[in-house]
């Protein structure tokens, strides 16, 4: 296996095409999916992208592991929401509300606010998406991580590619790659795509040899057009995995990886939103790198999928006593609180 070659992990093929309806962004292409799992190679262990540290996992013992340092962490994130002579698509608050929560997050965790970028609509078109990236990498410095997010728009023209703000403005996933390739002077990336058609990014970096080792997450195969709603749980997710909820440590020992944060957007998606996004890494990256310390489950049912009495399904993001505060897959922006009693499981 090459350092060029992308460890690519779907999920099962779901039984009906009809479960995938049309979205906002377009219509539905043919899908066929198999359900494949490439193993895990050793990893480059010299490399300076993250810390070395004792970890308290929930088994009571410490480990040393290779985590995430948010200090030495660069941020670029481009939200479209809004697009020039567009109106707003419906259930894009959602997502307008999640992606200024997922930035949130990230600086609470530390990473420097002259460290991010986000730029919103009119600020994301595409020489100015470009123009900022690259100020971004240029600044940065040896044994950096970066963290790159993008939701529009998208296409499988041209390989692939996330619409920017402007009337025809288009981003292709080979030049998102190239510039980060050409510029960053850290050693890892992860990004995180949703948009229709994402899955072709993960095809992109794997065409050539990269320097850089990436981990990335698409919120859709490159066949399959996306979803409003599941694109604002996709967000929500992220903000799990990076703020450190328990719903993302699968194995329950007091850390999430890069693995589980793969696995966990998987299952979510798909059980709630019968969407399937992917997930993959180089094999020069560690999935078994640490992104956060869980926080201990405040009950049973604590970060579990659940069935609700009118018919929808949603996560349980706290329970308290036999109270759930739930987050439906309407519209993930709402939070209700529901009794246990009221709730099944999804298994």
């Amino acid at each position: 296996m090459t350092a060029t070659l992308i460890k690519r992990i779907r999920v099962n093929k779901i039984a009906s095409a009809a479960l995938f309806v049309s979205s906002v962004y377009g219509l539905l292409a043919p899908f066929k999916c198999s359900a494949t799992e490439s193993s895990t190679t050793a990893l480059n262990q010299a490399s300076q992208a993250s810390a070395i540290g004792a970890v308290e996992t929930t088994a009571g013992r410490q480990r040393n592991i290779k985590q995430l340092d948010y200090g030495r962490m660069r941020v670029f994130s481009a939200g479209i929401h809004r697009f020039e002579e567009d109106h707003l698509h419906p259930g894009r608050e959602a997502v307008v509300a999640q992606d200024l929560s997922l930035i949130r997050t990230l600086s609470q965790r530390g990473v420097p606010d002259d460290q991010i970028i986000a730029l919103r609509d009119d600020e994301a078109t595409t020489i100015n998406c470009k123009t900022r990236l690259n100020d971004l990498l240029k600044r940065s410095q040896p044994g950096e991580f970066l963290f790159v997010f993008i939701h529009s728009h998208g296409s499988l023209n041209r390989g692939g590619l996330v619409c920017t703000y402007e009337k025809g403005g288009i981003w292709t996933y080979q030049e998102l790659v190239q510039q980060i390739e050409d510029n960053f002077k850290g050693d890892r990336a992860c990004i995180c795509i949703a948009a229709c058609h994402a899955g072709s990014l993960l095809n992109v970096i794997k065409t050539a040899h990269r320097k850089i080792s990436y981990f990335a997450v698409t919120s859709v195969f490159p066949t399959l057009s996306a979803k409003t709603v599941a694109t604002a749980d996709f967000e929500a997710c992220i903000k799990d995995v990076f703020g450190g909820a328990p719903g993302p440590d699968l194995n329950q020992d007091g850390v999430t990886t890069f693995a589980e944060f793969g696995r966990y957007i998987s299952d979510d998606q798909r059980r709630l939103f019968h969407t399937v996004p992917e997930f993959g890494c180089t094999d020069n990256f560690d999935p078994e790198m640490v992104i956060s310390v869980a926080r201990p489950r405040s009950g049973p049912l604590d970060s579990a999928l659940v069935d609700l009495p009118n018919g929808v399904k949603g996560r349980v993001v706290k329970q308290e006593g036999n109270r759930l505060l739930i987050r439906g897959s309407k519209n993930p922006r709402a939070m209700q609180w529901v009794r246990s009693e009221n709730v099944e499981r999804i298994r």
